[in-house]
């Protein structure tokens, strides 16, 4: 913290909340000592980059969706077929 001392007062307070909400999101991470058996997502178009990193490590995925989104296995499927 020798560092946030020396920064002003309101540069040292948005670094504070930047690590705070960095802590809270990502803390768990550094518990993990390897790849999910599964993993639930609640909403596929908010999480989609979770989505894809799941599907690009072969993670099995189970996605709550609503009746307005395409579920982008069938997207990853029709770009796969246009690709052959």
């Amino acid at each position: 913290m020798g560092r946030l001392n020396r920064l002003p007062k309101r540069d040292a307070a948005m670094l504070k909340r930047q690590l705070s909400r960095l802590q809270t999101y990502l803390g768990g991470i550094k518990y993990m000592t390897g790849l999910p058996d599964i993993v639930i997502i609640v909403d596929q178009q908010e999480e989609y980059t979770a989505l894809r990193e799941c599907i690009t490590l072969g993670i099995p995925t189970i996605c709550l969706i609503d009746t307005n989104v395409i579920p982008i296995s069938q997207i990853f499927r029709f770009r796969q077929m246009m690709t052959l």
